[in-house]
């Protein structure tokens, strides 16, 4: 698949409630590409193929401290 076809969004949300009160929530997305073969480590399930151009790499050849900020 041409390059200009893999784009990517990664989304993480997270929500605290306590009794039915929602206590707090947020939600980030970082956008990037799927590469065309795996590289890297680290990480879990999609870490070696999303490519986040920020970086330069794929998230599975990141250090931790660095994926999560």
């Amino acid at each position: 698949m041409p390059p200009v076809r893999r784009g990517a969004r990664f989304t993480s949300a997270v929500a605290v409630a306590k009794d039915g009160t929602v206590l707090f929530q947020a939600q980030e997305s970082v956008t990037g590409a799927i590469a065309e073969e795996l590289r890297g480590t680290s990480g879990f399930g999609y870490d070696p193929l999303f490519y986040y151009p920020p970086f330069g790499r794929r998230s599975a050849r990141c250090r931790a401290k660095r994926r999560t900020g």
